[in-house]
């Protein structure tokens, strides 16, 4: 590995982590440990393992401001606006998506 960084993003990306399993790995050192351990491979087994506090509930995932990023809104915004930034980002990539059939064809 090179680094903490390096196997932070390989751990991640093989164990499928979550965001709050990312976040708890760093925070309790988690190469640290790896990397001092006598058996690094029974220590990327048990971090494999995700807690119950690491997944986020349907609500939750709804509520996180990095999903929405994509649709510019503000840090406060009505519902009405999040269906109308929806919609339109919708639309937007429907008539993408038109005009690259109708090119193929």
């Amino acid at each position: 590995m090179n680094g903490p960084r390096a196997f932070y993003e390989t751990e991640a990306l093989r164990g499928g982590w979550t965001v709050r399993q990312m976040d708890r790995q760093i925070s309790s050192q988690f190469y640290e440990r790896t990397t001092l351990s006598r058996n690094m491979a029974a220590m990327l087994e048990k971090g494999e393992v995700a807690l119950l506090g690491d997944a986020l509930t349907p609500k939750e995932a709804i509520k996180a401001t990095c999903i929405l990023e994509f649709l510019d809104l503000k840090d406060k915004y009505s519902e009405s606006d999040l269906e109308d930034a929806l919609i339109r980002r919708l639309s937007a990539h429907c008539s993408r998506q038109d005009r690259q059939h109708l090119i193929r064809t």
